[in-house]
């Protein structure tokens, strides 16, 4: 690729010299790829066999919400099938942070 009348290799933006067609491969530094831990609401001290049933808004049904493989709260609500959140886990997450404070 060429930047600026510089010529570099991706990826890592290795830059050649005017005379070099090809980089040479020990100049350039393997840099591995190290992943996030990843944020589980699990650290909440959420029970994971345990099952939350919460009202709908409406009153009329209840939905269940409880703690899926990767540490995140699932519900069995339409809005979580489509946005993957909703009022019912939001509300069980800060239940459970509010009986964790006391």
């Amino acid at each position: 690729m060429e930047l600026n009348g510089n010529r570099y290799i991706m990826p890592g933006w290795y830059k050649l010299s005017e005379n070099e067609a090809m980089p040479n491969i020990e100049d350039i530094e393997y840099i591995p790829y190290k992943a996030k831990e990843p944020k589980l609401p699990n650290k909440l001290n959420i029970e994971s066999n345990k099952v939350y049933k919460v009202r709908s808004s409406k009153g009329n049904a209840f939905y269940e919400v409880k703690m899926n493989a990767s540490g995140s709260m699932v519900c069995s609500c339409l809005g979580y099938g489509y946005r993957r959140k909703c009022r019912h886990t939001t509300q069980i997450e800060k239940e459970v942070i509010i009986s964790n404070n006391k």
